[in-house]
């Protein structure tokens, strides 16, 4: 049973929302399950607890925002949060190395960019001063 007033999903990019199969029975309409990229004050001012599903930066931020102003946050994700200062190598930031990293990286068809960025995440993280 859901207690929550309000669900927040923060699971990955803005655009198409990617629902869990739990929560897919909440209607969006009726203004309970909203995007991350939708906050609506009316609705955070109805809300003492809420909600958030996500495993990454942005879903603890979201969580860090809301319990500054006051409300009781629960962060649910399928994994525990994965801990790392960058989502990509070291190297990308080395200034001996960069270039080349961006070179090979354009060089690929759009389908292998998109596959080795998403295996790079691997899911998200969390940089350690949050």
């Amino acid at each position: 049973k859901l207690l929550a007033k309000a669900v927040i999903l923060a699971t990955g990019p803005s655009g198409r929302p990617i629902i869990p199969p739990e929560l897919q029975s909440i209607s969006r309409y009726n203004r309970r399950l909203l995007m991350w990229t939708h906050l609506k004050q009316e609705l955070l001012a109805d809300s003492k607890r809420i909600l958030v599903v996500g495993g990454g930066l942005t879903a603890v931020q979201v969580v860090l925002k809301l319990i500054k102003l006051g409300k009781n946050c629960i962060l649910c994700s399928r994994r525990p949060l994965v801990e790392k200062h960058f989502d990509i190598g070291l190297e990308w930031f080395d200034s001996r190395t960069s270039n080349k990293c961006m070179s090979e990286f354009y060089h690929q068809e759009l389908s292998e960019r998109f596959a080795a960025l998403k295996q790079v995440r691997d899911g998200g993280s969390v940089p350690p001063i949050y």
